[in-house]
C-alpha cells in the first residue's frame, strides 16, 4: 500500500499535519489541497501545526503550505515541543568523592555521597542522605524537620547522626558486609535496620 503523503492527526492542541519525508514538495502541496477540498469547511477555525518529519522544508515552502491552510479557514501555529519526561523520584545533590576531615556538604534536599564520609567530615541535608561507603563523620538528615528522612550507608559508625533534630552518637549495628544500614526516626528515637539486596 502506498504511503500517504500527508496525514492529518488530532491532538490536544489542535491538528497536526505530518508530511511524508520522501515525497517532493509539489506532491505534498497537491495532496494537502485535495484533503482540504474533500473536507471543505470541516476544519474551519481549527489550529494546525505542520510536522515535516526527518526532511525539513524551507521557510518559503512552509509559508506556501500555511497560506493554503489559511485559505481553507485553518489557523497555522508553531508545533508544541513535547513536554520533557519526568523521571520518578526526587532530585538529589550528588557528591562524586569521599569527604575528608574538615569538609562539609549542606543541601536543602537529598544528598548522595559516592564514597566515604570520613571522621571529621559533615553532611547536612533537608532530606535523606545516602552514603555509598563508610559513614564515620557527622550526618544530619531532615534538617528542616522532615521526620521521614533516612540515612543509609554501607557502614553506619558516625561520630554523630541526627534525623529531624533527634541525635544518636556512636555505632549503629554490627556489620554483616551484605547489607546497607538504614537509620530512620520512629516516634522520638532513631532506629537502625539492615537493608538487604533482594
Amino acid at each position: 500500500m502506498a504511503k500517504e503523503v500527508v496525514q492529518i492527526k488530532g491532538t490536544r492542541n489542535g491538528l497536526l499535519i505530518c508530511l511524508y519525508p520522501h515525497a517532493d514538495f509539489e506532491e505534498i502541496k497537491d495532496s494537502l489541497r485535495q484533503k482540504m477540498e474533500s473536507a471543505r469547511g470541516f476544519f474551519k477555525g481549527a489550529r494546525v501545526a505542520l510536522h515535516p518529519g526527518r526532511k525539513p522544508i524551507s521557510a518559503g515552502q512552509r509559508r506556501e503550505l500555511e497560506e493554503l491552510l489559511t485559505s481553507y479557514g485553518l489557523v497555522p501555529v508553531e508545533p508544541q515541543p513535547p513536554a520533557p519526561a519526568r523521571l520518578p523520584g526526587e532530585p538529589a545533590r550528588l557528591v562524586r568523592h569521599s569527604l575528608r576531615s574538615g569538609q562539609q556538604v549542606k543541601d536543602a534536599g537529598h544528598v548522595v555521597i559516592l564514597g566515604d564520609v570520613k571522621a571529621g567530615a559533615e553532611v547536612t541535608a533537608g532530606g535523606s542522605i545516602l552514603v555509598l561507603g563508610r559513614c564515620l563523620g557527622t550526618v544530619r538528615a531532615g534538617a528542616n524537620g522532615k521526620r521521614d528522612a533516612k540515612i543509609i550507608a554501607c557502614l553506619l559508625a558516625p561520630a554523630l547522626l541526627a534525623i529531624a533534630g533527634v541525635e544518636h552518637h556512636g555505632p549503629a549495628l554490627p556489620v554483616d558486609g551484605k547489607s546497607l544500614q538504614v537509620a530512620q526516626l520512629e516516634k522520638d528515637r532513631i532506629v537502625f535496620k539492615n537493608l538487604r539486596a533482594t
